[in-house]
């Protein structure tokens, strides 16, 4: 709905306003689940695995003049997710992180489910100093996690490896 167009003056400069008032016209509910369990074999290593599940019924509301979003917004968020890490800590000076990721289909913006993984390696010397490489995306040399904005194309996450120092003072 939108009223009549006026002249408004400030702030400067002199612009026109159209006023509009939206609202979704959705209703729905969601249901989900989410674990995330953590292990300690010994003192210095962690296993952390994660899995959510979400179910969403979502409709137009009586009388709404919704032109058929209820889908996209349903169909744009994972039905499942699942992440399983390792994390070693050596001496308090070597790290050694592993990560491999889940996420199920997007069928709503053309998003397939995709696995992936990141490592980590760091050396800190001393607690101000550490030196790291890391790689993200691993399995693959990128996947989509969105599909962008029509008419935008989708957005791929790509493979990266980099060396990072970080100093703290």
């Amino acid at each position: 709905m939108t009223g009549a167009p006026f002249l408004e003056t400030n702030p400067a400069p002199t612009h026109i306003l159209l006023p509009a008032q939206f609202g979704n016209g959705l209703v729905g509910t969601t249901k989900g689940v989410e674990i995330a369990p953590e292990w300690r074999p010994v003192n210095f290593w962690r296993l952390v695995a994660t899995y959510s599940f979400l179910q969403m019924n979502i409709q137009r509301a009586t009388n709404s003049e919704d032109i058929g979003t209820a889908p996209i917004v349903a169909g744009s968020s994972p039905r499942h997710q699942a992440t399983l890490q390792s994390n070693l800590d050596v001496a308090k000076r070597f790290h050694f992180n592993l990560t491999s990721r889940y996420v199920s289909a997007l069928p709503a913006i053309k998003v397939h489910a995709y696995i992936t993984g990141d490592a980590r390696f760091a050396w800190q010397p001393s607690q101000q100093f550490e030196f790291s490489v890391v790689g993200q995306n691993l399995f693959q040399p990128y996947h989509y996690e969105y599909a962008g904005s029509d008419p935008g194309p989708p957005i791929g996450i790509r493979r990266a490896v980099y060396a990072q120092v970080t100093w703290k003072r």
